[in-house]
């Protein structure tokens, strides 16, 4: 099964916030890497780190000082981010079988 990568932040939001409104950044992401995980089976999960790219070419939409921003006032230090990834299914009606193709055009 194929996996769709999402990538959502909560602008104006803290860390510790427990209320939050996700916005989805996917088609602006030009670079995700994430490291989760832990040394042995008994031990507490350490936090998870990420390096996340935005693309920031229509005038400056992430750009803290940009007064004109959507995000003006909103773009925190440690702003909130989370990376998921979500299973998809290809919907070809009338193909059967395992598999399906598309034309390149």
């Amino acid at each position: 099964m194929a996996h769709k990568l999402v990538v959502e932040f909560s602008p104006g939001s803290v860390p510790l916030s427990t209320t939050r409104s996700w916005v989805d950044v996917t088609e602006r992401v030009e670079f995700c890497e994430w490291e989760i995980g832990r040394q042995r089976d008994l031990t507490e999960w350490p936090p998870g780190e990420a390096t996340i790219v935005l693309r920031n070419d229509d005038h400056r939409e992430f750009d803290p000082d940009n007064t004109s921003s959507t995000y003006n006032g909103q773009l925190l230090p440690r702003v909130p981010f989370r990376i998921m990834s979500l299973p998809t299914v290809l919907d070809a009606p009338g193909v059967s079988g395992a598999g399906a193709s598309t034309s390149d055009t």
